[in-house]
């Protein structure tokens, strides 16, 4: 995955893309992978929250909007973090070093 972003990188850079476009290429992946993540993660949990609450414990299921959008959208703010972090290096190297290697 890194060696893979790393020649997209490269590629983008050889076509006239700037840094810039190549930050909010990144950037964009890494928000559309924590939402979806957040998302699935979200609807999972409740399903198994709403199971437990039915049928094992036989009281209401209330589902907490508020937390639940907090929750979601930290997460899709710890992933762009972590990947923007992560993803130094493919801003950082001009396509010559990344196009040697290979």
């Amino acid at each position: 995955s890194r060696f893979q972003r790393l020649r997209e990188s490269a590629l983008l850079k050889t076509l006239g893309a700037s840094r810039r476009q190549v930050i909010q290429v990144v950037l964009a992946e890494y928000i559309a992978i924590g939402l979806l993540a957040a998302l699935a993660a979200f609807i999972l949990a409740s399903l198994a929250g709403w199971a437990l609450a039915h049928f094992l414990f036989e009281i209401p299921f209330r589902l907490p909007i508020r937390q639940a959008a907090t929750l979601i959208g930290g997460t899709a703010v710890l992933a762009v973090l972590i990947g923007a972090w992560g993803s130094i290096e493919v801003v950082r190297r001009t396509p010559l070093e990344v196009l040697r290697e290979t």
